[in-house]
């Protein structure tokens, strides 16, 4: 489960680390780090084990590299903001971003700020093969 994971201890310690109003706000919803852990523990389950943009069944015990790419990963939806409750997400460790410079230089194709569910399906084109998944 994610219990084994480090992606929300990551987080919280990038997180706890960073200076001003985003980590004063991170730290009055999740003063200590497994007030952080039981809430993405809580996301984790309510999504099904499952990735909240591609629907795929997360990895939490890759045996490999290709495997990892489907381990949780936890991810701000809104890159400009902390990983806030309503503002967090686990998600492939494939679709977390960690370069979000892209994030503010949207592009005419996709002037998304982040990945949804719509910009996979339209990106990796599964949409019907999603269908018979879910």
């Amino acid at each position: 489960t994610l219990s084994s994971s480090s992606a929300a201890s990551d987080v919280y310690k990038r997180q706890h680390e960073k200076n001003g109003k985003r980590k004063t706000e991170f730290l009055k919803q999740f003063p200590k780090p497994r007030d952080f852990h039981k809430h993405c523990l809580s996301l984790y389950k309510r999504q099904g084990q499952r990735c909240s943009i591609s629907n795929i069944f997360l990895n939490c015990d890759p045996k490999n590299a290709m495997e990892a790419l489907f381990q949780p990963s936890v991810d701000a939806i809104d890159a400009k903001k902390p990983h806030l409750k309503g503002n967090t997400r686990v998600v492939c460790a494939f679709l977390n971003p960690t370069d979000n410079s892209c994030w503010h230089k949207p592009n005419k194709t996709y002037p998304m700020h982040c990945w949804t569910a719509e910009l996979f399906r339209d990106v990796f084109r599964v949409a019907e093969y999603m269908r018979l998944i879910i």
